[in-house]
């Protein structure tokens, strides 16, 4: 009994000095052995020293290889073979922890047949351990779901208490998935297994703490991988007054495996769902990448803390393509985007910002391989219309995408217990929300062809009784109706929705918190597409205000807002506040995203075309060439995105006089934007109105009218007859049809382009001074009076476009013209010399406009006798 109780004795103490070693840094620790590892009178204890040293090693090979193997665990292990324990016969070791070994084991006492992991927790480590190891065997008694290793069976054999869980012969889910070289979707779908253990098990207000591949195994049954989530040693239980967290030994040990471990668990934060949240986000980065997000090999304490809560981890798509074991199928371009996006979302240092479940993160999952928009992706208008199109269906089917969208909307995170039940009731009630909406789309009843509209229409009707006394919850839902209501292009019913639940949230939050922010910027995305600028800028700004004070400068929501108010005042004919909110924009994209991603190329393509607007058509090239050519290498099947940056570049390429390439690149983008969104949709009636244009220019205008004629007529079925972005077409058709010799139907198309954009863009606006020039040319060649237009169109440009700018030059050139087909030579001839010269100098010698201004010179020097 005394050799026991010394033999117990020498253990613990060899526990105190392994968990004070680790406390110190890595290059101390070899002084902190020296003077602790000492006999009863204060000599040194080689011996003692000796076995401290290999348990440390033991510890830091667990931390490089994902296992842990100890001398505590070796010895213990020898001469077990065959033993009793309880009901069970150990057969062979299969794995040992830092509370003791994992034996594969029989069932010996004849009652049935059964194979079990059992692990045996090892002597001497005191009262801590053992409350930590019983409390894991409570919380496995409680958990049910089938990618969770059951619990079969727990007692005590020699005072060794024991659990015995089901048997899983598998392979940890990178291996397997390395193995059999697994495709992205593949490797999605294991995940997406994990997730739901996960989610399951947070239900039930369990943390797990230590995922990790070792921690989830893939065995396959009747020829299909099954995913088995094992080891809740250092899980944390949520519930409420339950004992939420067995204390450690040591409050400085923080119990983890740090290539995993959240931020907040290497500097002792609290622990919640998002922390687990955090672990699924860098093995989802292993299994796509072939590595993890941070190399933490040979790093001290210190240094893993400031590597894991400061720096950021490379996106997946950065290094699939050159990590050895990556995802055979996954490329670099597979993985840019939505997945880039949700793995960084994912990995956010701040638990706030991660998504708030696992079942959150694997409905973005879900949603990219059903096609769908993902809600971490920030929500361009190109992204969500594009996602939409490609994907959408008017049948019953569409409905399911209506659901997904409002459960994703309305997730919150699960915290501590009370929030958590609360939030799981929500969750309930709005499943049972949706089915009822889903089975309200009765073929039978309706006829076959059940609209989404419809099903929109009804969830709208039904959602203030739905969620009665959950004004979060019912702001949340109408937020996401109401921006599926206005991806649809339903906006009267987007505004209703997205007013209410921007006043729930302000009347919840008040006017600055992020969610009011959301949905300023939602609403503000409506007003917008609907021409109401100024209260689109002005909903932006406030927006944009929230989220920088909320999240910083450097963040997604920032950048978003930023990028859309620049759009606002491009469109309002602030070209210089347009290029400074975009250049802001590009900033913090590149930084965060890196060159080649989408959300860096949308603002690229955004700035260049404002600076092309601005008659920095150089710069403006270099950009759209750069979008155009990285879409084409790394994006080849987004037809949208292409197209986009192919009538960009055919536009600058126009002003450049580069006509006959300008019209080749606006051809491949109408045909590229037809077979993304469809032969009616506005997008196309962007390029077919470019494309028009170039052809008139080249003289080619029999070509260029059904062509233009076709841009009308699309934008005002997809827009409305009074949305100002009819007025582009109809400016080319105009001077098209003034080439044709039509001069009284160009006439009536350039005036009412000239009432469109003075109605949606306001007086002073370079498309009204663009409209002007059109209608200025048009009555000189009927032999009216036409300075009057050119004057106006003089003074909105010269307020709105830079001194340099070729249509400042152009309509100089015109008025002189102009006033010297009415006989005042004086005016004219000042007007003509310097209209020319700066076309000239701007455009160059050969340029069509150029060419036409020196004409007008030629012509009244010639009259002039000159």
């Amino acid at each position: 009994m005394e050799t026991a109780r010394s033999e117990a004795a020498r253990w613990a103490r060899l526990n105190d000095l392994l968990l004070d070693a680790l406390e110190q840094p890595a290059a101390g620790r070899d002084a902190f052995l020296d003077a602790a590892c000492v006999d009863e009178t204060g000599a040194p204890d080689p011996a003692l020293r000796a076995e401290v040293a290999a348990l440390l090693a033991a510890h830091e090979a667990a931390e490089r290889d994902d296992a842990f193997t100890s001398p505590f665990a070796l010895r213990e292990a020898a001469g077990l073979d065959g033993a009793r324990v309880g009901a069970w016969r150990l057969v062979e070791p299969v794995g040992a922890g830092g509370m003791g070994e994992v034996w594969r084991a029989e069932r010996a006492d004849g009652a049935y047949r059964q194979t079990a992991a059992l692990k045996l927790l090892r002597p001497g480590l005191g009262p801590d351990f053992r409350a930590r190891f019983l409390h894991e065997r409570q919380l496995l008694a409680g958990l049910r779901h089938p990618g969770i290793a059951r619990l079969l069976d727990g007692g005590e054999a020699d005072g060794r208490p024991f659990l015995a869980v089901e048997f899983v012969d598998g392979e940890p889910i990178t291996a397997y998935a390395d193995a059999r070289d697994l495709d992205v979707e593949a490797r999605l779908r294991l995940f997406l297994q994990v997730c739901d253990a996960v989610a399951y098990a947070h239900r039930h207000l369990v943390v797990h703490r230590d995922l990790k591949p070792s921690n989830v195994l893939v065995a396959e049954e009747e020829g299909e991988p099954v995913v088995k989530l094992l080891d809740f040693g250092i899980a944390k239980l949520l519930a409420e007054g339950e004992g939420s967290e067995v204390p450690l030994t040591r409050t400085g040990l923080r119990v983890m495996t740090p290539e995993y471990a959240a931020p907040e668990q290497v500097t002792g934060g609290a622990v919640t769902t998002a922390t687990d949240v955090y672990a699924l986000g860098v093995l989802l980065y292993e299994l796509l990448a072939g590595r993890r997000p941070y190399d933490l090999s040979g790093k001290t304490a210190s240094e893993v803390e400031r590597v894991v809560c400061e720096e950021t981890p490379a996106r997946p798509s950065t290094v699939a393509a050159v990590a050895p074991g990556a995802a055979p199928a996954a490329p670099r371009r597979r993985l840019r985007g939505d997945l880039d996006t949700v793995v960084m979302k994912a990995l956010e240092k701040e638990p706030e910002r991660r998504y708030p479940s696992a079942e959150t993160l694997a409905d973005d999952l879900r949603r990219h391989l059903g096609g769908l928009p993902v809600q971490a992706r920030p929500a361009t208008a190109g992204y969500r219309v594009g996602r939409f199109v490609r994907r959408h269906r008017l049948g019953v089917a569409a409905a399911a995408a209506v659901a997904m969208a409002l459960v994703g909307g309305a997730a919150v995170a699960l915290g501590q217990a009370r929030v958590a039940r609360a939030e799981t009731a929500k969750a309930e009630a709005v499943n049972a929300f949706l089915i009822g909406l889903l089975g309200a789309a009765n073929p039978d009843e309706d006829g076959r062809d059940v609209r989404v509209a419809s099903l929109l229409d009804r969830a709208a009707a039904d959602l203030g009784d739905a969620f009665e006394g959950q004004p979060d919850l019912e702001a949340a839902a109408r937020h996401t109706l109401g921006v599926t209501y206005r991806e649809l292009g339903l906006y009267a019913e987007a505004e209703t929705q997205l007013g209410r639940a921007l006043a729930l949230r302000e009347r919840l939050h008040g006017p600055r918190h992020p969610d009011v922010a959301e949905t300023q910027h939602a609403l503000a995305l409506t007003r917008h597409e609907q021409g109401d600028y100024a209260a689109a800028d002005s909903l932006y700004t406030l927006a944009l205000a929230t989220n920088r004070a909320r999240f910083g400068q450097r963040h997604a929501r920032t950048s978003l807002v930023l990028n859309d108010l620049g759009l606002v005042r491009y469109e309002t004919g602030d070209l210089d506040g347009a290029i400074a909110l975009y250049r802001q924009s590009l900033a913090i994209d590149e930084a965060m995203l890196g060159p080649d991603d989408r959300a860096v190329l949308q603002s690229l393509g955004n700035l260049a075309v404002a600076l092309a607007d601005k008659g920095e058509t150089d710069e403006a090239a270099r950009l759209f060439e750069r979008t155009l050519a990285t879409y084409r290498s790394e994006y080849p099947d987004d037809d949208e995105s292409i197209a986009h940056a192919l009538a960009n570049l055919g536009s600058v390429r126009y002003d450049q006089g580069r006509g006959e390439e300008a019209a080749a690149l606006q051809a491949e983008a109408v045909e590229r934007f037809r077979r993304a969104l469809g032969e009616r949709h506005d997008y196309v009636a962007f390029a077919l109105s470019n494309l028009g244009s170039t052809l008139g220019s080249l003289g080619r205008h029999a070509e260029a009218e059904p062509i233009l004629r076709e841009a009308a007529s699309i934008y005002e079925e997809a827009l409305g007859e009074t949305h100002p972005n009819v007025g582009f077409p109809l400016v080319n058709l105009a001077k098209t049809l003034r080439e044709l010799g039509q001069l009284e139907e160009a006439e009536a198309a350039a005036r009412r382009a000239i009432t469109l954009f003075r109605e949606g863009f306001g007086p002073e606006h370079f498309a009204v001074g663009r409209a002007l020039a059109a209608l200025g040319d048009i009555l000189m060649d009927g032999g009216r009076p036409a300075d009057a237009a050119f004057r106006d169109a003089l003074a909105v440009q010269e307020a709105t476009l830079p001194p340099d700018h070729p249509d400042i030059a152009g309509s100089r050139s015109a008025l002189g013209a102009a006033l010297a087909a009415l006989g005042r030579p004086d005016e004219a001839g000042p007007l003509l010399a310097s209209g020319y010269e700066a076309l000239r100098t701007s455009l160059g010698p050969d340029h069509a406009r150029t060419r036409q201004a020196h004409e007008r010179l030629l012509a009244f020097q010639q009259a002039a006798g000159r």
